[in-house]
């Protein structure tokens, strides 16, 4: 059981990485917008 509980944890880790670049891209997007208008 707790082989099964690492394989949940090691997969959330990497989504939690990949939604950190993705929110700073999106934010630095809308900066860009609202200086270009």
């Amino acid at each position: 059981m707790n082989s099964s509980s690492q394989t949940p944890g090691r997969g959330q880790q990497s989504s939690g990485q990949k939604t950190i670049p993705l929110a700073a891209s999106y934010k630095l997007r809308t900066l860009y917008i609202l200086l270009n208008v």
